[in-house]
C-alpha cells in the first residue's frame, strides 16, 4: 500500500495492530506523507516492541535514519544492514 493509505489506515487503528512489519521503500523520494509515516511509526514502536520497521533505499544515508530511529532511552533499537 502506499504511505498515503497506510496513514489512513492508522486513523482506525493508530497502533497498527493487524502489522508485524512495515516496509517503506525509496525512502530518498522524500515526501511530506512518507516523513509524517516515520515519525508516526516511530511512536507506534514505543508502544509496540514487536513492531518491525524496514526502510529502504539505494541512495539514502543510513546513518541518518539510524539516528533518528536508535533511541535506547525510549526503548527503540535500530540496525544498519
Amino acid at each position: 500500500m502506499t504511505d498515503g493509505i497506510l496513514i489512513q489506515e492508522m486513523l482506525s487503528d493508530p497502533l497498527l495492530s493487524d502489522y508485524s512489519v512495515i516496509i517503506i521503500d525509496d525512502c530518498h523520494d522524500r515526501s511530506t506523507n512518507t516523513d509524517i509515516l516515520l515519525s508516526l511509526v516511530k511512536k507506534v514502536q514505543q508502544h509496540r516492541k514487536d513492531l518491525k520497521l524496514v526502510v529502504s533505499s539505494a541512495s539514502i544515508d543510513p546513518r541518518t535514519y539510524f539516528n533518528y530511529f536508535n533511541q535506547p532511552d525510549m526503548g527503540l533499537k535500530a540496525q544498519v544492514v
